[in-house]
Parts: structure tokens; C-alpha cells; sequence
């Protein structure tokens, strides 16, 4: 009888164990793999995973992979956090359309007190990646110095959950705000203590637990 050759699997599933095996960290896949149907509900990571998965760009995402896992942090991020990344307008949020530096939408009134990036030393309003004024980057750009992620701030939102490791993976990441939100809690990471160009770090009128990582 002659022997049939296997089946070909899926693309996504292809896909899937090519980002695992090659592109995350072992912890990150590990926290992917290991939640791979013994729980109700999935990890931030998992999530994450998902949603890279269903990316129309994700071919042209995986030929540069710091652009990759810049997404990757950022989605990981947002589930982590139980998706409330902003009081106010968070609908560009993983939305396959935008760059990443521009899913930080500042649509509020003048006089609602939510502030959704400001520069920490000029107290302006500034997106992430420090753009100049109506620059757009193109959805799928490769990671250049000005479209690397540098700041996020999330001060006095509805934060919900615990910071990932994943934020080490934003190797451009200059500054982190996020107090008053009262519900991030958890230890920080020690893996933020890869971030060699993080000057600036506030966390006063969290729940977190534990000291800063001594990485930093």
C-alpha cells in the first residue's frame, strides 16, 4: 500500500508554532503554551497571541521582529489590564488599521481631566512614539527609532490587572506612568530591568505589592 503524505496544517497553526518557537522569549510562550485549554480563561498572553494571529499584516510584521513584539507588549498589555486602557476614547486600540504610535487617541474635551500622554519633563500632550505634529507612520512600517514606542502613560484610568513582562519587549520605552489607578496591582517585573533607556517610572496610589526590581 503506498504511503500517503502527511497533511499540510493549517497556515495559522504554522504561523502560530513559528512565533512561539522563533520569535517569543521561552517565558512569554510558555505562559501561551501552558494556558492552551487547562483554564476558563485564556492569559493576557494567549489573548495576545490570538489577536496577532488575525492581523492582515502579520507576514510583513514577522520580517522585522522588535516591530512584532512591540505589538505583541502593547496587546498584552491592554488584556492584562482587562482592556480598559483609557476613561475616554480607547477605539484605536488594537485596531489592525493604526500603527501602533497611534493608538493613543486624544479626542476629550478641554475640560475632562483625563490626560492620555504627556511629556513628563515639558508637561505637554505628546503621543508615544514622539512624532511631530501630524506625522502619520504607515500600518505596516518597519520599527525605526521614530516609530518605537518611548511612553506610556496611563495615568487616573480604570487600569485593571497587573503590569506583563512583556513591557520589557518596549526596548526604546523611555518613561511609565499609570497612578491612580487603584486596581493595577501585582509585583512589578523584573524583566523591565532590560530597559536600559527607562529614566522615569511612577506608580504612587497603585495596589502593587512588593519593591521595584532592583534590575533597575
Amino acid at each position: 500500500m503506498p504511503t500517503v503524505p502527511p497533511t499540510a496544517p493549517p497556515t495559522v497553526f504554522t504561523t502560530r508554532g513559528f512565533i512561539l518557537q522563533t520569535v517569543l522569549p521561552d517565558a512569554t510562550a510558555r505562559a501561551v503554551i501552558g494556558d492552551d485549554g487547562d483554564s476558563a480563561m485564556p492569559s493576557p498572553q494567549s489573548q495576545a497571541l490570538e489577536w496577532t494571529l488575525q492581523d492582515p499584516s502579520l507576514e510583513t510584521y514577522l520580517q522585522d521582529h522588535q516591530r512584532f513584539l512591540q505589538r505583541f507588549a502593547l496587546a498584552t498589555f491592554y488584556y492584562s489590564t482587562n482592556g480598559n486602557v483609557s476613561r475616554g476614547n480607547n477605539e484605536k486600540w488594537l485596531d489592525y488599521n493604526h500603527h501602533e504610535c497611534h493608538w493613543f487617541a486624544k479626542d476629550a474635551q478641554p475640560d475632562d481631566q483625563v490626560t492620555y500622554l504627556e511629556d513628563y519633563d515639558q508637561m505637554v500632550n505628546k503621543n508615544p512614539c514622539e512624532l511631530p505634529p501630524n506625522v502619520t507612520v504607515p500600518t505596516t512600517a518597519t520599527l525605526t527609532h521614530e516609530s518605537s514606542f518611548k511612553h506610556l502613560w496611563m495615568y487616573t484610568n480604570r487600569l485593571d490587572g497587573t503590569f506583563p513582562m512583556e513591557i520589557s519587549f518596549l526596548q526604546s520605552l523611555r518613561s511609565i506612568s499609570a497612578y491612580m489607578n487603584p486596581k493595577l496591582r501585582g509585583s512589578i517585573p523584573t524583566e523591565i530591568g532590560v530597559l536600559t533607556n527607562l529614566e522615569f517610572i511612577a506608580l504612587p496610589y497603585c495596589s502593587h505589592t512588593g519593591t521595584l526590581p532592583t534590575e533597575l
